[in-house]
């Protein structure tokens, strides 16, 4: 993965040719400058980095959100059982580095019944009958560095300990809106229920003009995500066959309380530390 050399934020700054330079959409696997980032539709943009980095992140410092809401779901023999609504909240800031950038983030998430909304602290597990308790991650803060001395991983968390492959790219402009892939891929190496294979697959959707404006360093953005992973060990799967799913949509949010009103309700009941300061949960 080819990572920006760190001058890029300054690069943005010189106006309207670097950026067009930066969303020349790619021609016979060469960058093409363009007077225009929207002169071709449905190509692939050079700088698939700094796209990710604007609508994903923050080519800035400042304090940043983004929601996901969407369904869980548990596919066995290519049947998808609904299982309960995904909250995700998380909230970030990101910093310029010698050879990249890094992004610390803490994230939250709850599952809610689908009929009640009432938040899942047990579960019925509708396929092996076993009532389970649901466990949720702590929003302990996470730095996910990107240079060129390697590929992203995250320097703590559940993931931490696994494989780790981040992917970033393609991006792509169609008409007066550009999209990039955002991919997380990590797994274990054990044989049998105790192998862990999680696939997250993101989607950031934003204005080519916002990208390509050097002024705007915090884009909105709006995300799609998709996972595909084993079962979780607090499911108490064993060894079923199938997989856990989900498909979720969000967005980028620029204050605590623009989150979403049933996220903010459940972090006043179950982290209202973090819901009277959200800066500080990202003190380390």
């Amino acid at each position: 993965m080819t990572i920006l050399p760190t001058d890029r934020r300054a690069l943005l700054r010189l106006g309207v040719a670097s950026t067009a330079a930066v969303l020349s959409p790619l021609s016979d696997g060469q960058a093409q400058r363009a007077p225009s980032p929207i002169d071709r539709p449905a190509r692939p943009v050079a700088d698939a980095q700094t796209v990710h980095r604007k609508l994903a992140y923050t080519m800035d410092s400042s304090l940043t959100f983004s929601w996901l809401r969407g369904i869980r779901y548990a596919a066995v023999d290519n049947v998808l059982r609904p299982l309960w609504t995904m909250h995700l909240g998380t909230l970030f800031r990101t910093h310029d580095l010698s050879n990249g950038y890094a992004v610390t983030a803490a994230t939250t998430t709850f599952y809610t019944d689908l009929d009640t909304g009432q938040l899942l602290k047990t579960y019925p597990n509708p396929i092996t009958g076993k009532t389970v308790d649901v466990r949720y991650f702590p929003p302990t803060p996470q730095t996910m560095t990107y240079g060129r001395s390697g590929p992203p991983k995250p320097d703590s968390g559940p993931l931490a300990t696994l494989e780790n492959h981040v992917d970033t790219g393609p991006a792509w402009i169609d008409g007066d809106t550009i999209s990039v892939l955002g991919d997380h891929l990590a797994y274990s190496h054990e044989a049998g229920p105790a192998r862990i294979r999680v696939n997250d697959l993101s989607t950031f959707v934003g204005l080519a003009k916002d990208v390509a404006d050097p002024r705007l360093t915090n884009p909105p953005s709006t995300m799609i995500f998709n996972d595909l992973n084993t079962w979780p060990p607090w499911l108490q799967m064993g060894d079923a066959p199938g997989a856990y799913f989900s498909r979720a949509w969000g967005r980028k949010e620029f204050s605590y309380d623009a989150m979403p009103a049933v996220w903010r309700a459940l972090m006043r009941t179950e982290h209202p530390r973090i819901a009277a300061d959200p800066a500080g949960a990202l003190e380390t």
